[in-house]
């Protein structure tokens, strides 16, 4: 069970939603799904080696109550918007921890 007091911090879930236009021009939208209280915890760093060498990968982990969210949808965090790299159940459905990368 994830305790109310670690739970400091305000975010909001998108989810992503394509819409067509008249001319068949694709645009992309974000819709809030649910904002929720959150834990932060410790950010994780991870190196990556792409092209131009090795690259920093600053990984942030947010535990929230339990909630149906998926890597495909976002997260807000203040002024900071993160991608949902990995979702994790806690428990019997009592609690996510969510793992996101900085868009």
């Amino acid at each position: 069970m994830i305790a109310a007091g670690n739970l400091s911090e305000r975010v909001t879930f998108e989810r992503r939603h394509d819409i067509t236009g008249a001319a068949g021009k694709v645009t992309t939208t974000w819709t809030a799904v649910a904002t929720v209280w959150a834990q932060q915890l410790d950010p994780l760093a991870l190196e990556k080696t792409g092209g131009d060498g090795v690259l920093e990968s600053g990984r942030v982990t947010f535990r929230v109550r339990y909630l149906a969210v998926t890597p495909a949808d976002r997260l807000c965090h203040g002024s900071e918007i993160f991608n949902i790299v990995s979702v994790k159940t806690l428990g019997r459905r009592e609690g996510l921890e969510i793992q996101c990368e900085a868009a």
